[in-house]
């Protein structure tokens, strides 16, 4: 059956514009164009949602529907009614040349009674950017765990007319059909993201490349958080773009998520190059900083870290907040860290103050990381902040109060379009539907009781081991593993190295607080401590009693470690027997892994 492609022109005269004009100030940008789209709602009707008007899309009803039922969670505009597509459709707007940000709003419902998996949406603007192909807006917030989604994206419109063509995927299927929710098409300030020749970007890890981000990139929105922060809606956001930051919390990795110093009452001024609508002002009143520990010195032994999941094969533009919230750091060389991203240097030694001029200042730093191609559909990107000591700052700490992510088209294919998330992932966030609760209950109940079995066995175990063989010692195992590479102090030199007190080792990892693990080994956990003040750096792995290698393996690998001596190997440096722990010290090169 032939198929049809259907052209809509929406023309909207923003009679807000002349309102917002007189409510903005010098921190709010005006756009040009502020369009929403309450998409499947009669034209006529105009609803207020989010700080702005959203209009109907049809003068009748075709091709349109209205969600079953919506939860109280889910806002009814623009998610209770819906466009649906079972062929190409295309949206055309009247706009100026330049940047603008597109939004596509969706909540999966069975519209029409149709079937919410078979619904694979693509949508192409102007013919020339791919902004999505094959998505699928059931799997996607089966994945993220979430009622409903919004899709963020930058094009630089360079005509007057803006086309968006949405398209049914899988169009030799005669169930398969696409919908939208809302559209919104709202215009942005030059040079916000678009730097090009003025402002190249430095590529991470490939010094002293640089990348452009110019006209003909097309970028799409995945990460907007405010860091230390609450979330900021659209209706609150000061830029003028009806933003959406999120609170940081859900993506910082670790046990340390240090503490979020604040003030809100700050007069936020902005940097040399830095608009007044980079960010709200919020966004640089609140903040994300290492704990207060005395000295900073423990500080030194770990990132403060984010983690984020994004498509694989893909270059990311990433763009940290910063801003003193503290009145008392006014001088250079007071707080120094380095940045890195993917494991990957991206500043060494960044000190905030030196950059903004004192606090209260805000200002930004860009950086455009590679994340290669993989079979796995998406991978992490880490983003790691670390004191930088080579310049003895006096506080040992590092802080962020905003980062955006954005995944960028190359000037080739310009594709953005991603991987559909794996249904058994979905699956697996979202738990298993109501319908096999039963079956759910009746495996819980047999695998409690297996469960409890087992425990009560082992323990028993345990117990007789002790009782009979109370000579068979199982020894808790301590390595030591320097990761900098400096003089340690060596008591009571033996065959295997120095010979290193359990004192010291549990002062260097602070009676093995469990903040500070970095791994695990053979025989157990691995802790990241320091010696002489933080000036030497070692990884000291504890093994567990429960663990089947005893002392004689444990001699055993110290005997062989004693005797190896190469440059990308580590070497036994010496160890310690008290309290039944065993520790063994060893040197490693500056630059690499424990090996």
């Amino acid at each position: 059956m032939e198929r049809k492609t259907c052209i809509i022109f929406v023309i909207i005269f923003n009679l807000l514009q002349v309102q917002l004009l007189a409510l903005a100030d010098s921190g709010t940008y005006v756009p040009s164009e502020n369009i929403a789209i309450n998409c499947g709602s009669i034209s006529s009707e105009v609803q207020h949602y989010g700080g702005r008007n959203w209009t109907g899309d049809v003068p009748n009803k075709y091709l349109i529907a209205e969600a079953p039922s919506i939860p109280d969670s889910v806002p009814q505009v623009p998610y209770m009614t819906a466009r649906i597509f079972r062929s190409p459709f295309t949206y055309k707007f009247n706009v100026t040349p330049g940047p603008r940000f597109i939004r596509f709003h969706f909540y999966p419902a069975s519209y029409l009674n149709m079937n919410v998996s078979k619904a694979f949406l693509s949508v192409t603007a102007g013919n020339f950017f791919t902004l999505l192909h094959n998505f699928s807006v059931s799997l996607n917030t089966d994945y993220f765990n979430v009622p409903y989604l919004m899709k963020e994206f930058i094009i630089y419109v360079s005509g007057r007319t803006l086309e968006l063509t949405f398209s049914p995927s899988l169009s030799n299927a005669t169930d398969t059909y696409a919908f939208v929710n809302g559209i919104e098409v709202v215009s942005m300030p030059f040079g916000l993201y678009h730097s090009c020749l003025d402002s190249p970007l430095p590529l991470v890890g490939h010094y002293p490349a640089l990348y452009y981000i110019c006209d003909d990139i097309a970028m799409e929105t995945l990460f907007r958080l405010n860091v230390g922060g609450d979330q900021i809606s659209p209706e609150y956001d000061e830029t003028g773009m009806f933003l959406t930051w999120e609170a940081d919390d859900p993506y910082v990795f670790g046990a340390e998520t240090g503490i979020e110093p604040f003030n809100m009452t700050m007069l936020v001024l902005y940097s040399n190059g830095v608009p007044s609508y980079a960010a709200p002002k919020d966004v640089y009143r609140t903040s994300r900083s290492m704990s207060p520990f005395p000295a900073g010195l423990i500080n030194l032994n770990y990132n403060l870290t984010w983690l984020f999941h994004v498509d694989s094969g893909f270059k990311y533009l990433v763009r940290l907040h910063f801003c003193e919230t503290d009145s008392l750091i006014t001088k250079v060389n007071k707080v120094v860290f380095s940045i890195y991203l993917n494991n990957q240097t991206a500043y060494e030694s960044f000190d905030p103050i030196a950059l903004s001029g004192g606090p209260g200042v805000g200002l930004y730093q860009d950086y455009v990381v590679i994340v290669p191609g993989s079979s796995e559909a998406k991978q992490d990107l880490w983003l790691d902040l670390h004191p930088y000591k080579d310049s003895k700052p006096m506080y040992y700490t590092s802080y962020l109060n905003g980062v955006e992510i954005f995944k960028l088209s190359s000037a080739n294919d310009k594709n953005l379009s991603g991987l559909n998330p794996s249904p058994l992932i979905s699956k697996s966030r979202l738990g298993v539907k109501a319908k096999n609760k039963k079956k759910i209950k009746f495996t819980i109940l047999i695998g409690c009781g297996i469960a409890a079995a087992l425990v009560i066995s082992i323990l028993l175990w345990l117990i007789l081991c002790k009782i009979i063989r109370p000579k068979r010692r199982m020894i808790p195992c301590i390595d030591l593993v320097a990761i900098k590479t400096n003089n340690v102090k060596e008591e009571n030199k033996t065959p295997f190295g120095a010979h290193m007190s359990l004192q010291k080792i549990k002062a260097a990892t602070s009676n093995f607080d469990e903040a500070l693990i970095i791994g695990i080994g053979g025989f157990g956990k691995v802790y990241k401590g320091s010696f002489d003040a933080g000036a030497t750096y070692v990884a000291i792995k504890r093994g567990d009693w429960l663990s089947e290698q005893g002392a004689l393996e444990y001699k055993t690998e110290i005997d062989f470690l004693s005797q190896l001596r190469h440059h990308n190997l580590v070497s036994l440096l010496g160890y310690c027997n008290e309290d039944e722990e065993i520790v063994s010290h060893n040197a490693e090169h500056s630059r690499g892994g424990v090996n």
